[in-house]
């Protein structure tokens, strides 16, 4: 009630470190916390919120909705895959992810990007690990990679790490281009 009403000096989940919030189809609000797991909250005004049944206890430091599915990543390098509607969860986590930075999801292509440790593609229920076009650069530019989104050109991404900024082609698995990379193309 106090979110609501514009005092934002109580809190909303009081206690609680919010990590990310995703909105899903249906306008609910799904709150990932460094401590208690999701909440959701089904209407932003209602001022109520509930805690999910999924991933109670874990650190979630990336969610994010896709195509009747929400994606959650854990602090640890796990990913999940939940069905709200159907109550299911499915542990998805790709091999050599210790961290999850951010999740992010193509709806035009039903991709899920994951930025961490380590960069990860997940299409059709396939892991997809990018390879670098440059000459030894793919540890540099995408182990510690912390953002992702679609570039306008189809099946490219761009990708923030702390080394560079990047482009990939995410249907081929390569790198096309980088800034701070010698030998840019």
């Amino acid at each position: 009630e106090a979110l609501r009403a514009g005092n934002m000096e109580s809190s909303y989940l009081q206690g609680i470190s919010v990590s990310r919030i995703a909105r899903d189809r249906e306008g609910g609000y799904w709150i990932g916390t460094q401590q208690h797991g999701l909440f959701y909250c089904p209407d932003w005004n209602s001022g109520t919120q509930a805690q999910s049944p999924f991933l109670q206890g874990e650190n979630v430091m990336a969610v994010v909705a896709g195509e009747n599915r929400l994606y959650a990543g854990l602090g640890n390098g796990r990913i999940f895959e939940m069905e709200p509607a159907k109550q299911q969860i499915t542990d998805i986590s790709p091999p050599g992810v210790s961290f999850v930075a951010g999740l992010f999801y193509h709806h035009p292509t039903s991709t899920l990007g994951v930025a961490g440790t380590s960069l990860h593609f997940y299409r059709r229920g396939q892991w997809q690990i990018p390879k670098a076009g440059l000459p030894n650069h793919t540890a540099t530019i995408f182990g510690g990679a912390n953002f992702l989104s679609p570039a306008s050109q189809p099946g490219q991404w761009l990708v923030a790490s702390f080394a560079a900024l990047s482009r990939l082609d995410a249907r081929q698995g390569i790198l096309l281009d980088c800034s701070n990379c010698v030998g840019d193309t």
